[in-house]
């Protein structure tokens, strides 16, 4: 199926979009591109960066999996954060461990999407959000234990990655979700 934009489509979408409460719909001008990139066979990393004028530039990996990789201003800053990913990306593929990390973030990415649609479509009860919560955390011990036991083979991608050394212990933590909102 072949997709095109035209100004009628456009309009029409962003009509729709307003009469669903949009309190704003820009439209703006905007280059779209999505590169790709084999690294084996069957494995590809698919990069997508939008470039609008006056506006900060958006560069998202979407395959293997989705994750947005940042924001920048000049397209020095966008070809620097690409070759930074697609460098550890191929660094990364060489481990031995590269299926299972790749599984992982399958499972983190299908998580992602159930979690959204099980808040969206269903009233959970507290104790659920408590255990869900608590879940998380366990997680988060999990990839704290793990980059402690790590050796380093590069510095991190994103400098914001130390929350993996602060997550609290679940075992230590007996408070609930709404119980650190309140605080």
């Amino acid at each position: 199926m072949k997709y095109t934009i035209n100004p009628i489509s456009d309009d029409l979408v962003n009509t729709v979009v307003r009469q669903l409460g949009a309190i704003s719909v820009k439209t703006k001008s905007a280059n779209v591109n999505v590169a790709t990139f084999q690294l084996s066979e069957n494995i590809r990393i698919k990069y997508k960066y939008e470039m609008k004028e006056d506006e900060p530039f958006y560069l998202q990996r979407i395959s293997p999996y989705p994750l947005l990789i940042g924001t920048c201003e000049t397209t020095d800053q966008l070809l620097a954060m690409l070759r930074k990913d697609l460098k550890m990306f191929q660094r990364a593929y060489k481990s031995s461990n590269f299926p299972e990390f790749l599984a992982i973030m399958t499972k983190l990415t299908e998580a992602r999407r159930r979690t959204e649609d099980l808040f969206l479509h269903y009233n959970i009860p507290a104790e659920s959000l408590t255990q869900i919560d608590q879940d998380l955390l366990a997680i988060f011990h999990g990839l704290r234990d793990a980059k402690r036991s790590a050796d380093p083979i590069a510095e991190p991608v994103f400098p914001d990655d130390d929350f993996l050394m602060e997550a609290p212990d679940p075992a230590d933590t007996g408070d609930s979700v709404r119980e650190r909102e309140s605080n």
